[in-house]
């Protein structure tokens, strides 16, 4: 999670679901959210929530599914990429990698991510902390996988994050605390 160094209140959270083929997971997944959204409001830690589904192009019934639900909750809403944009063009739309996180809105009026793969989680810790912004982290429970497989340790994955990561050192050593 990424903070403002002012610590300015937290009105509203933004939960960031990339889904690519995910038809078994999405009620699963928005299920779990809502009940810590409420927790959160009851609690007085937040005062609105979002969820933000962005399909990245699905063959499976994922964009009928997340289209229903969105009619049906003020609270989703669904992006839909006509091409697959693979992880980080989806957190660009976004979302941080599979590892959660959570991020201050306003963190983003000042990084503007650049991968397109699997490097851009590394890619907004390093541009978020080196401006200056805190990052907390805790565990999370995932859901296990019971189908399909996930694509992120494939060979092309792997070498796509070398490849973004000696692109954009040079821009990443250049930041500075704002």
């Amino acid at each position: 999670m990424t903070s403002e160094p002012t610590g300015a209140s937290f009105n509203k959270l933004s939960i960031f679901y990339p889904m690519w083929n995910e038809e078994e997971y999405v009620d699963r997944a928005l299920a779990a959210a809502r009940r810590a959204c409420a927790t959160l409001i009851e609690a007085g830690d937040i005062d609105d929530y979002e969820l933000i589904i962005v399909n990245d192009a699905s063959t499976d019934r994922t964009a009928e599914i997340a289209d229903a639900i969105a009619a049906a909750d003020p609270h989703v809403t669904v992006i839909h990429h006509d091409k697959n944009r693979k992880l980080g063009g989806a957190i660009k739309a976004r979302d941080i990698n599979f590892a959660f996180k959570l991020c201050r809105a306003k963190v983003f009026d000042h990084v503007e991510l650049q991968s397109e793969g699997s490097f851009i989680d590394a890619e907004l810790v390093i541009r978020a902390t080196r401006l200056g912004y805190e990052m907390l982290q805790f565990g999370v429970d995932y859901f296990p996988r019971t189908r399909g497989e996930s694509s992120l340790s494939s060979p092309g994955i792997i070498l796509t994050i070398l490849r973004e990561m000696r692109e954009l050192r040079g821009a990443l050593d250049g930041i500075t605390p704002i």
